[in-house]
């Protein structure tokens, strides 16, 4: 898979982590969903570790899911061949969530 298609990824997945974790959206509808999310799967003393709703926060838990959509319609788009596309796949979700993390630090 080229280079450009890979860091064309790798952007797009930081980018939609954030936005999916820490923002409100338009009339708060991504915050609702989260919350609505994250009510449904915590335990019932209120923890959300290990379970689905730490897809909300954590941005290594939610990047292996967001990244295999991202990486299929980049990958259609720039119509680049099919070979390697699992090694493609881990360095793309690795990539994107170390950006989603150095977001988080700085």
């Amino acid at each position: 898979m080229k280079t450009r298609v890979l860091v064309q990824t790798v952007v797009i997945t930081a980018y939609a982590s954030k936005v999916l974790q820490d923002t409100n959206g338009w009339k708060n509808i991504i915050a609702r969903n989260r919350n609505r999310f994250v009510k449904h799967f915590q335990h019932d003393d209120g923890s959300v570790e290990g379970t689905w709703a730490e897809l909300a926060s954590c941005p290594w838990c939610l990047a292996p899911y967001l990244t295999l959509p991202v990486l299929t319609g980049v990958s259609m788009l720039s119509r680049s061949g099919k070979g390697k596309a699992v090694v493609d796949y881990v360095t793309v979700v690795a990539g994107g969530a170390l950006l989603r993390h150095m977001a988080d630090i700085y």
